[in-house]
Formats: C-alpha cells, structure tokens, sequence
C-alpha cells in the first residue's frame, strides 16, 4: 500500500539463505539460477569479498536533456575485481529476470571504485558462496515511472505459499526528493515494525552527507544500503555512495539529510 510521504511498502516474509555460485555463465544468471532453486523470484544479495571478473560498470551521470534527472556514463570495463561491498535487487522484468546491482570494489592495482554494474556482463573466476534475502508474497516488478521517466522496480503483492520460518518484512521503494531514513521510518510504522533491520537498498541520492565521511559533494550519485535499524521512529542507515568521479564514500548517512534521487528500493524485516 502507498502511504501519504512518497513512498510505497508492500509487507512480504523474508528468508535468508547461503547460495554458492557457479562459474561459467555470466553473473547475472548464476544469480538468478542460485535464487530459484532455493525456490525465489524476488529479494536482495549481499554481495562482500566476491571475486569477479570481466568487470563491467557504468558511472552516475547527468542527462542531456530535460526528460529525465539523471543517467549512466559508460559502460566502462576491466579485468578482474573483488566486490568489497555491494547489494543486487532481484526480480521481474515482463515475466523474466531482473537485476540492479550497485557495488564498491578493488581492482588488482588497488584502486577503489564504485557504481552500476552490468553484472549480466560479467562472469566468476570461481564458486562463491553468497548471502541471499529471499522475499515470498510480495516481488519487485520493473514497471513504469511517470515522474522520472525511467522503468524502475517496484514492489507489488504476490500469491507464494507461506513461508512459515520466515520473517515478517517489508518490500520497498521510495521516490525522489524523500528523506531516505524518514520514508522507512513511516513505512515500519505504517506496518506496524516497531524496529526493523534494512537488510539492502538500492538506489542514488542527491548528493550524499555522512556522519563519518566526506559527503559528497555532486548532486548525482549511485548508492546502496549495506545495513541499518529502524527503531521507534528513528532510523539509522550504513550506505556507500559514488559520485561521477567514481570516488566512493562509505559510512553512516546523517539522519534527516539524505534525499533520494530517482529512486530507491529497499528490503527490511522485523527485528
């Protein structure tokens, strides 16, 4: 359901699992292959340490034109990489499988890099085993956005049996111009998560301002949540934002500062 503020929340029952990877097809369909034989459509990867390679990524640009705020520069290209931080949204796009993978990683000379992955372009050098948020009853769906004139994920109910073991959870996405930490806080209120854990998020802000980094200074970023707590109304939420340069910032964003650029989706549970 869609509350007042901008941002709509979809309750769902989360699972978390550990899924190994296999090498020897692109990235993206070991993720999706890894997700449906534990039975998932729909949830988040936490992606850390991963080993890739044919790296393949694009960087926040801005638009040239009036339709739309923002866009990609590149794609750019490599070699070989470890993902140290990262988190992929998947789901439906018309039926098939989708992705949205925003990361940091290190290449082999030791740089330190952030953005958009084209993880459907890249492969794995080896097995890995992943941590996998599996979402029932509710899925992200690529649908799309008036406002921001892109096709973007958004979440929507889904008849799946009951997953008796699995946690309550919301599946969510928030628009631009809203407070990230704000919308949560409403969306575990208005369903009823006295506290909830933000388990991934995907999505850019308008800038970005930390509480123990630099902010970032450009109002186009790439970002993604790697953990937070929403309790009793406050919010606190640990992200990586990457600005046009490719320069990453990591850290705890400052409460009440952090406005969302064209879109953000997320998935908590109860904790």
């Amino acid at each position: 359901m869609q509350d007042k503020v901008r941002q709509t929340g979809v309750p769902c029952r989360v699972r978390t699992v550990r899924l190994t990877l296999e090498p020897g097809r692109d990235l993206a369909a070991a993720l999706f292959e890894a997700a449906a034989d534990a039975g998932f459509t729909s949830g988040a990867y936490a992606l850390e340490n991963l080993a890739v390679a044919d790296l393949t990524y694009n960087l926040p640009s801005l638009y040239d034109g009036p339709e739309r705020a923002a866009w990609f520069a590149g794609p750019f290209t490599g070699d070989r990489a470890v993902i140290e931080a990262g988190r992929v949204t998947i789901g439906l796009n018309g039926g098939a499988p989708m992705f949205h993978c925003h990361a940091a990683w290190r290449t082999a000379d030791g740089a330190l890099t952030g953005g958009h992955l084209l993880l459907d372009r890249m492969s794995l050098p080896a097995p890995a085993e992943v941590t996998f948020h599996g979402a029932t009853g509710a899925v992200f769906d690529v649908l799309p956005d008036v406002e921001t004139n892109f096709s973007i994920f958004k979440p929507v109910p889904r008849a799946d049996p009951d997953e008796t073991s699995a946690r309550p959870g919301i599946l969510a996405r928030v628009g631009p111009n809203v407070d990230l930490g704000q919308a949560l806080s409403s969306l575990a209120d208005l369903h009823g998560l006295a506290e909830a854990e933000i388990l991934s998020g995907v999505g850019s802000f308008v800038g970005g301002a930390f509480e123990d980094a630099s902010d970032v200074s450009d109002p186009i970023t790439e970002a993604l949540v790697t953990g937070g707590r929403v309790r009793h109304g406050a919010t606190r939420i640990q992200a990586v934002a990457t600005d046009p340069a490719g320069v990453v910032h990591t850290g705890w964003l400052t409460p009440g500062t952090n406005a969302v650029g064209i879109t953000f989706e997320v998935l908590m549970v109860a904790a």
